[in-house]
C-alpha cells in the first residue's frame, strides 16, 4: 500500500475514533455539566427564537431553560436559575425520595424552549458576548427539533458540535500532505488523543467550532508559507474572519499571523512588495468577514471586546492592569492552566489525583527535550533533514499569541473582577492541532529507535489516564456514589467502589438523558471506543517504526 493512501485510511480511521470518543463523552456527561452549556444553549435558543442579534441588557435566558435547572442535579458551581429552587449535587439527586426525583424527570421533559416563542426569564444571557457564528449554524438543527423537548435538543446540539470540531482531523491531513510529514502517524494519532479535549467539545458551547477553524487558520498558515499567492492569502483571511466571528480569542491570531508573515519574508527575502500586498489582502479579507462585529460592540458599549467584565465592572487603566500583573501569583495561575488542560471533569472542577498529571509533563517535558537535542546536534547536509520550517513557525506563532492573550485575560480579571480566574487550560485545545504537530515532531526528534517505544507507550498512558477519569471520576460522581474530595484532587466514595460498576450505577447515568439512549447504545459506544482505541494504537506502532527520522 502507497503512503497516501496508508495516509488517507489511517487519518479517517482517525477521524471515526474522535467521533466515537466525542460521543461517548457527550452522551455520558449529565446535562448543563458543559462549562457554561446552558448559557450557550439559551444563545442558540434566543437567536432562532428572536432573528436577531441579542444585546447586553435586553437578553434574558429563556424561561424554560432556566427552569431546567430546578430539576436537575447541577455543577458545584452553578446554582439554580429560578427562585427559591435547592442546589441539587449529583449525591443529594440520588439520596432524594424516588417519586420526588422522579417528578423532577417529568418536569424536566415537559419543558420544550420553543424556537417559535422568546419567554425571558430573570437571568441575563452573558454568553451574548460571543461573536455568533456557532449559534447562527446551530439555528437549522434547533428549528428542526423544534417540538422535541429541551433534553433531546441538548443532546442533538452536543452531537452536532463532536462532528464540528471532529473536522479539525481534516485540516491535520491537509496539513500533513502539505509538509509531507514524516512525523505523520504520530500527529495523526496525538491529534485524536487529548482526553478533555472532548470534555470540552462534548458539550454544547462555540468551542467545537473555535477548535476546526484554528486548526484550518494553521492550515492556511502553511499553504500560505509553501507558495505565496493572491488567492492563499485570501484563504488565509477568510479563515481569520471566520474566526473572528466564531470567539473573542482569535483575536491573538491577527498578530500572530502579522509575525509569521514577517518572518517568511525576513527568511526568503522574496518580492516584498507582492508580500506586503498579501499582508493587505489577509487582513482586509479578515476585516470584511468579521470586522462587522468588533465595529458593532464599540457603537454599542464603547468597546470591541463585549466581554462581560468589560460590561459589569468600571474600566481600569494601565496603571490598575500593571499592578494587576505584578500581584497575580503566575506559577499558580500556569499550574491551574496545565491541570485544566490536562484533565477536568467540567463545570464541576473535579480533577485527578496528582500522580496522572505527570504524564503530561514527560508527554511535554519529552518533546521539548527532542527540539532542544536536535537543535544542540543539528548537522548540515544529506539526510539531515531540517523540521517542516513553515509549521513550525505557524504553530509557535500562533501558540505564543494566545498564550498572551490567556495571560492578558488574567491581567484583566485581577484588575476588574478582582480575581485569579479568565479562561481555564482547556481553551488552549483550541490550538490541538499546532500543539499536536510541535509535540509530535518534537518526539520524532529522539531518533527512530526512541520513538518506536516512547509514542505508542505515551498513547496507552494517556488512554489510562482516560479510563481511570471515566470509572473512578466520572462514573461515581456522576451517579451520585461519590464526591469530590475537599482537596480538589479525586474523590471521597461515600459507598463502596463496587456500587460504583452495577447496573445501577448505568441506570443513573442515563437518567435525564433522550430516551433513545439506552445500555444498548452506551455499549455500543464504549466497545467501539476500545476497538478504535486498540486499532490506532496498534496502525500508530506498527507504522513509527517505518517512517524515517524528520
Amino acid at each position: 500500500m502507497n503512503r497516501d493512501r496508508s495516509q488517507r485510511l489511517f487519518f479517517t480511521l482517525v477521524w471515526l475514533f474522535f467521533i466515537i470518543r466525542g460521543t461517548l463523552y457527550a452522551i455520558v456527561t449529565p446535562m448543563w455539566e458543559g462549562f457554561d452549556e446552558p448559557f450557550h444553549f439559551a444563545y442558540v435558543h434566543l437567536l432562532t427564537a428572536t432573528r436577531a442579534l441579542p444585546v447586553w441588557g435586553e437578553a434574558f435566558v429563556d424561561s424554560d431553560v432556566a427552569e431546567s435547572t430546578a430539576y436537575l442535579p447541577l455543577p458545584r458551581l452553578m446554582p439554580p436559575l429560578v427562585a427559591n429552587a435547592p442546589a441539587l449535587s449529583y449525591r443529594d439527586f440520588w439520596q432524594m425520595d424516588k417519586n420526588k426525583r422522579e417528578g423532577l424527570m417529568s418536569n424536566l421533559r415537559r419543558l420544550r424552549a420553543s424556537s417559535e416563542r422568546s419567554a425571558p426569564s430573570q437571568t441575563p444571557l452573558y454568553q451574548l458576548q460571543h461573536p455568533p457564528l456557532y449559534y447562527f449554524i446551530c439555528a437549522p438543527l434547533y428549528r428542526m427539533l423544534d417540538n422535541r423537548s429541551i433534553v433531546d435538543k441538548v443532546f442533538a446540539l452536543r452531537l452536532f458540535s463532536v462532528f464540528v470540531a471532529s473536522l479539525c482531523v481534516m485540516a491535520a491531513f491537509l496539513a500533513t500532505k502539505t509538509n509531507n510529514l514524516a512525523h505523520w502517524p504520530i500527529f495523526a494519532g496525538l491529534v485524536s488523543l487529548w482526553p478533555c479535549l472532548y470534555i470540552d467539545v462534548g458539550r454544547v458551547g462555540n468551542d467545537s467550532l473555535g477548535v476546526t477553524i484554528f486548526s484550518f487558520l494553521f492550515l492556511a498558515m502553511i499553504w500560505y508559507g509553501s507558495e505565496r499567492s493572491a488567492w492563499r492569502a485570501v484563504a488565509l483571511g477568510a479563515a481569520l474572519g471566520a474566526g473572528l466571528l466564531t470567539k473573542a480569542y482569535f483575536l491573538t491570531a491577527v498578530p500572530a499571523i502579522f509575525l509569521f508573515l514577517v518572518l517568511l519574508l525576513a527568511f526568503e527575502r522574496t518580492d516584498w512588495k507582492a508580500r506586503v500586498m498579501d499582508a493587505a489582502l489577509v487582513f482586509v479579507c479578515a476585516g470584511i468577514i468579521g470586522g462587522w462585529w468588533y465595529i458593532r460592540n464599540l457603537y454599542l458599549y464603547g468597546n470591541f471586546s463585549g466581554l462581560q467584565e468589560t460590561m459589569h465592572f468600571p474600566a481600569v487603566g494601565m496603571s490598575e492592569r500593571v499592578r494587576a500583573a505584578l500581584e497575580l501569583p503566575w506559577v499558580l495561575v500556569t499550574k491551574n492552566l496545565f491541570v485544566t488542560f490536562c484533565w477536568v471533569s467540567g463545570w464541576s472542577f473535579v480533577h485527578l489525583p496528582k500522580a496522572f498529571h505527570f504524564v503530561f509533563v514527560l508527554l511535554f517535558g519529552g518533546a521539548l527535550a527532542g527540539f532542544l537535542k536536535a537543535g544542540l546536534h543539528r548537522k548540515k547536509g544529506p539526510g539531515k533533514a531540517i523540521p517542516p520550517r513553515n509549521g513550525v513557525l505557524a504553530a509557535v506563532c500562533l501558540i505564543f499569541f494566545f498564550a498572551l492573550g490567556a495571560a492578558y485575560h488574567k491581567i484583566n480579571a485581577a484588575a476588574t473582577v478582582r480575581s485569579i480566574g479568565g479562561p481555564g487550560g482547556w481553551y488552549f485545545y483550541a490550538l490541538v492541532v499546532p500543539i499536536s504537530y510541535l509535540v509530535s515532531l518534537g518526539t520524532c526528534k529522539w531518533g527512530a529507535k526512541v520513538r518506536r517505544y516512547a509514542f505508542p507507550l505515551a498513547f496507552i498512558a494517556l488512554l489510562l489516564v482516560e479510563a481511570y477519569g471515566f470509572l473512578f471520576v466520572l462514573l461515581p460522581y456522576y451517579s451520585g456514589f461519590a464526591t469530590p474530595a475537599a482537596s480538589g484532587w479525586g474523590l471521597v466514595f461515600e459507598e463502596s467502589v463496587v456500587h460504583v460498576f452495577s447496573g445501577e450505577a448505568v441506570i443513573r447515568l442515563l437518567t435525564n438523558k433522550p430516551e433513545w439512549l439506552g445500555a444498548s447504545v452506551l455499549a455500543f459506544f464504549a466497545a467501539a471506543y476500545c476497538a478504535a482505541s486498540i486499532a490506532v494504537l496498534s496502525i500508530i506502532a506498527t507504522l513509527t517504526g517505518k517512517t524515517e527520522r524528520s
